[in-house]
């Protein structure tokens, strides 16, 4: 293990932490209109299809984040998605994709994510639309003991919601 460069898991059946996802979100009228109108029976992703941004850092499955000096790979066991983090601007093409184009930063120790150029059209998965011009700022800060791994995701998007969006996770090393 080197710092964050290593598999992390989620804590277990007895996993005290808090839900991912919120209870409710701050949608716009125009977002809350699709949202109502979606339908689970026809609208549910049952294709085998890997999970978009910002969906795959909700998933259960492990992961592990590997250094390849220029980039920092997150490389996620559910469907084998890779997401490449360019740890300069000026690296990788920034076409609109799945995952979108993340460009990363070290700040204090933590690692700092932006996410743009993200073409899914999902938020949640499920009924929550997202326009192409939304952003993501994730905060990736390792516990004092090094066992935890500390997640926070903020997401801009004035076609969705009315105010920014703010979700927590955590994982484990084991």
């Amino acid at each position: 293990a080197n710092g964050i460069f290593r598999v992390w898991s989620r804590m277990g059946l007895d996993d005290d932490r808090p839900p991912f996802w919120l209870d409710s979100y701050p949608l716009t009228e125009q977002a809350a209109v699709v949202a109502e109108a979606w339908d689970p029976v026809t609208g549910i992703n049952t294709a085998c299809a890997g999970k978009d941004m910002p969906w795959i850092m909700s998933s259960s499955w492990p992961f592990e984040f590997v250094n390849d000096g220029e980039s920092i790979r997150l490389l996620a066991e559910e469907f084998d998605r890779v997401r490449v983090i360019h740890l300069s601007e000026r690296s990788g093409d920034p076409s609109p994709s799945p995952l979108g184009y993340s460009v990363g930063y070290w700040e204090d120790g933590s690692l700092i994510v932006n996410t743009t150029h993200i073409n899914s059209m999902s938020f949640n998965g499920r009924d929550i639309p997202m326009s192409r011009d939304v952003t993501i700022r994730e905060n990736f800060t390792l516990s004092a003991d090094e066992g935890q791994l500390n997640y926070e995701m903020t997401v801009k998007d004035p076609a969705t919601f009315t105010e920014t969006v703010t979700m927590n996770s955590r994982w484990i090393w084991r």
